[in-house]
């Protein structure tokens, strides 16, 4: 949790920095959209070894395939009906896009796994853990949550509770 300021300001700026080299990135190598691909494919091979090969979580591969591929129809729905180009490359999408694609899915499943341990812990409101994740309203989180999962955080910290006696 972040109640200590400087641990949040390192994540902060830990934040900062990747999204400032991804943009630099992508913003002055898009004619070498190959290199970029590169790089996002190494970072999404490491994630899918570290959880699937050896944590044996096959669903996370399957997320990320399946948003892949979803995220590449969109793309291409998007493209060829004139709603947005990518410039200077020669083709319709360029090679980094399934894998940013991926990444995405990568960071929502973290969230996700990050988000139920931190429900549980009886030492932790829910407006702390709301925070923690990144939702600046408690309310806004509980929708989101309850759309999510069908019930409300404070429904699985009672399953928790009632689990523990």
């Amino acid at each position: 949790m972040f109640t200590n300021t400087s641990t949040f300001t390192k994540v902060l700026l830990k934040a900062t920095v990747k999204i400032t080299i991804a943009g630099f990135l992508i913003g002055f190598l898009h004619q070498y959209d190959w290199l970029v691909a590169l790089i996002l494919f190494i970072k999404i091979a490491v994630e899918v070894y570290n959880r699937v090969f050896k944590n044996k979580n096959y669903l996370f591969l399957v997320g990320v395939i399946l948003t892949c591929i979803a995220g590449l129809i969109g793309e291409y729905w998007g493209v060829s009906n004139g709603f947005w180009e990518y410039h200077d490359v020669n083709r319709n999408l360029p090679l980094w896009l399934p894998f940013a694609w991926m990444l995405a899915f990568s960071f929502l499943y973290k969230l996700e796994v990050r988000t139920i341990p931190l429900l549980k812990d009886k030492s932790l409101r829910i407006s702390d853990v709301c925070y923690e994740i990144g939702y600046e309203d408690q309310s806004a989180f509980s929708r989101a949550f309850k759309k999510r999962y069908g019930y409300a955080p404070s429904d699985l910290r009672k399953k928790a509770l009632n689990k523990d006696k």
